[in-house]
């Protein structure tokens, strides 16, 4: 029967299987999201940056998010990733390190908002914001994007962190760096 329904209707049979297959992936994601509300990664994220601002004996208010740089060229893909921690004045930017379920993080780069003369942002009110921060000169001093939903893709998207009060929190707070 199965044979004869895909002699007859071959592009029926395609478009159903790849309604089972979109069916599955949004499945996933809506699953991936549910985990990111309150997911590991998010809580190994927060504690590399209260660390972070600990050791730099700031205790001012801040605001976390995490983010990422992706280059693509050709077949290739360059991923960077960061946890960002932003006050009035600052901002902390660490990179992070994914190894066997672990994050791990390396140095720690601090920003001050008086070298920054240029924010440019994506549309305001979005998910994803574009974000590109750059000096007197027009030299990029950091170029990441910021998500508010980041589900496990594939390899260059290795974490489940929903952050959308954050990210909210984080854009409000950079129109002060405007």
């Amino acid at each position: 029967m199965i044979d004869r329904m895909i002699n007859e209707h071959p592009v029926l049979m395609f478009f159903g299987a790849f309604a089972i297959f979109v069916l599955i992936i949004w499945i996933k994601s809506c699953i991936d999201e549910k985990k990111g509300i309150d997911s590991p990664e998010k809580q190994k994220v927060k504690e590399i940056l209260q660390k972070i601002m600990q050791e730099h004996d700031d205790f001012r208010e801040y605001v976390f998010v995490y983010a990422y740089r992706r280059d693509s060229h050709a077949r290739s893909v360059k991923c960077w990733y960061y946890a960002i921690a932003l006050t009035v004045d600052k901002m902390y930017v660490v990179p992070l390190i994914f190894g066997d379920k672990e994050i791990g993080h390396s140095y720690t780069i601090v920003i001050e908002k008086d070298i920054v003369d240029v924010v440019e942002t994506s549309k305001p009110g979005g998910p994803m914001h574009a974000l590109k921060f750059s000096d007197g000169n027009g030299d990029v001093i950091l170029e990441i994007t910021l998500e508010e939903k980041n589900t496990k893709l594939d390899k260059t998207y290795p974490v489940n962190i929903v952050q959308v009060e954050e990210t909210r929190a984080f854009m409000q707070m950079l129109e002060q760096w405007k």
